[in-house]
């Protein structure tokens, strides 16, 4: 499709009031001032990182909800309609029950929003079936020039839609597995820049797993979210009952390029069980508070680690956790530093369906090893599924989780 009217988006500097979608999961934008008003010149398949030349030059401006070699299959469309009124219109691009070329078992749901205004892109995703296929697809946005790939916002991510990493490559794809999918229901924004936008992106340090009463060093990675270089900013950080540390930091900083403070004051975990770390940006080139103060701060909450050893699941007064669940729940979110040898009281134990998943444990692995037995040896001790007229057997011998996993279908 090709030349559709579009109300008029502010985007990358340029007003367009045209598009044109291309059935591989991509639109580009045009303008009625331009021969040709739009232009699908490049790469089908990989439209972010095209260097087909393009003329004129504002028309490379393109968007990527899921961009491969996809076709539509039976009852499957693409729509295109602007909805809402004057000043709040939404022009959506909505591609319906596609698929991957010649695959079977696909069914792509998702939208290209473009929020007058704001000129803000959203791109939203319904259910995305992969079936027993894994598919590749680009997500982003891109601008000129054409004929080299530098202007460019380009997501990528092989193991998570929840925290993608905007790459600096244009060439980066997004992974869609039957156990890698976005929700249905959630959506990626990408708003105008502010002039001046200093992100607290992240806190890299400490990672898991940290024990009690440790040294740790503390890293917060910022982002420039805005238009204007950002060459100075103060950078701070406090624990849970912590004095607060503050330092300034310089450096230069162009819209989406990120850096990583590591403070040269570091923290002391506590004793025992939990903590939290807040950072934040100030001061940003010297002029006090930045455009948006909404991204200015980020908290990142602790857990203290197992250590290794061996403890008890079971409701005796002495034993360390009451269920499995409970158990795996504490490794989970603060990992192990050594070899974990649970040992189960007699009685019955319910489990999810599926069992339990060990194998994102941080700490475990090689010669950490997990290991579930009976304490006194006997069959007595039985796990259930899902209701308890669906008992499963535990064994009672010494087992040994070298590769972490539990699935509990014993």
């Amino acid at each position: 499709m090709s030349g559709f009217q579009l109300v008029d988006f502010t985007y990358n500097g340029v007003v367009y009031d045209r598009l044109a979608v291309n059935a591989n999961g991509w639109i580009c934008l045009g303008s009625s001032t331009l021969t040709p008003s739009v232009n699908t010149g490049g790469s089908s398949y990989t439209p972010l990182s095209s260097t087909t030349a393009i003329t004129p030059a504002a028309l490379a401006a393109k968007i990527a909800g899921f961009a491969l070699d996809l076709q539509g299959q039976t009852n499957s469309s693409i729509r295109i309609e602007t909805i809402g009124t004057a000043p709040n219109r939404v022009c959506v691009v909505q591609w319906k029950g596609y698929r991957a070329y010649n695959a079977t078992g696909n069914n792509f749901n998702f939208q290209i929003r473009l929020l007058e205004t704001t000129n803000t892109v959203e791109v939203a995703f319904g259910v995305m079936g992969a079936g027993t296929g894994s598919y590749f697809g680009m997500l982003g946005l891109r601008a000129e020039p054409a004929a080299t790939a530098t202007n460019f916002l380009s997501l990528s991510s092989t193991t998570s839609w929840v925290a993608p990493v905007l790459i600096t490559s244009a060439s980066g794809t997004m992974t869609l597995t039957s156990s890698n999918y976005p929700d249905s229901g959630s959506f990626y924004r990408f708003s105008t820049p502010s002039g001046t936008d200093l992100q607290a992106m992240s806190i890299e340090a400490p990672v898991p797993p940290l024990t009690g009463s440790t040294p740790a060093p503390v890293t917060l990675r910022i982002r420039n979210t805005g238009f204007a270089p950002i060459t100075s900013a103060t950078l701070g950080y406090q624990m849970t009952g912590g004095s607060l540390v503050s330092e300034s930091w310089t450096g230069n900083l162009t819209t989406g390029q990120t850096a990583d403070h590591t403070f040269t004051t570091g923290l002391t975990t506590p004793a025992s069980g939990s903590f939290s770390v807040t950072s934040h940006v100030s001061n940003i080139n010297g002029l006090g508070p930045d455009a948006n103060q909404a991204n200015d701060t980020i908290t990142r909450n602790y857990i203290l680690a197992m250590s290794g050893g061996t403890y008890v699941i079971g409701s005796s007064a002495t034993a360390n956790f009451p269920t499995v669940t409970s158990a795996v729940n504490a490794m989970r979110q603060g990992g192990i530093t050594g070899s974990i040898n649970f040992l189960i009281e007699p009685g019955t134990y319910f489990s999810p369906t599926g069992g339990y998943d060990l194998t994102s444990i941080v700490g475990a692995g090689g010669s950490t090893t997990i290991g579930f037995s009976s304490l006194t040896g006997s069959a007595a001790t039985s796990f259930c599924t899902t209701t308890p007229r669906e008992l499963l057997p535990v064994l009672v011998t010494p087992l040994i989780f070298r590769s972490p996993a539990f699935p509990l279908a014993l």
